[in-house]
């Protein structure tokens, strides 16, 4: 998959988990929680959508990922350009 559309996908999933229409608002730079006010709910979640979506099992990959890592919109789309089988 190509990294505009993983990122377009990505920014799907955000927007939807975040209830927003706009992408406007969501940039690589963007934290996570500071930024999007993501909660734990909303990165469990967000995990789940890169199951389906992605092919990426977290618990499989997670003696390769360091979640406290993972902050920025830029760090997802990089984790997902890792594990990504889709």
């Amino acid at each position: 998959m190509k990294l505009d559309q993983t990122q377009e996908k990505l920014f799907k999933i955000i927007v939807e988990i975040l209830g927003k229409r706009q992408h406007g608002e969501i940039r690589l730079e963007s934290n996570l929680v500071e930024d999007l006010g993501f909660d734990s709910m909303m990165a469990i979640r967000m995990m789940m959508e890169f199951e389906t979506t992605f092919g990426i099992n977290i618990i499989e990959q997670s003696d390769h990922i360091n979640l406290a890592d993972i902050k920025t919109v830029g760090d997802v789309l990089d984790l997902v350009g890792r594990f990504s089988v889709a």
